[in-house]
């Protein structure tokens, strides 16, 4: 697996029971930064923006 499908990946592990526990709208790209200890732009390099953070974890949930 690729450096940058395994980052996806473990971004959306860690993030996905934040998302659960606050909702979509709750949850703060703050909240995301620190569950994955990357700054934004770790998470900006794997996603365009915060929406399309949550779907991938919206279709595992």
């Amino acid at each position: 697996m690729k450096t940058g499908l395994r980052t996806r990946n473990f971004i959306i592990e860690r993030t996905a029971p934040i998302f659960n526990k606050k909702g979509f709208a709750g949850t703060l790209l703050s909240d995301l930064m620190e569950a994955i200890g990357l700054i934004k732009g770790g998470i900006y390099g794997n996603f365009e923006n915060k929406d399309s953070a949550g779907h991938p974890i919206q279709r595992i949930c």
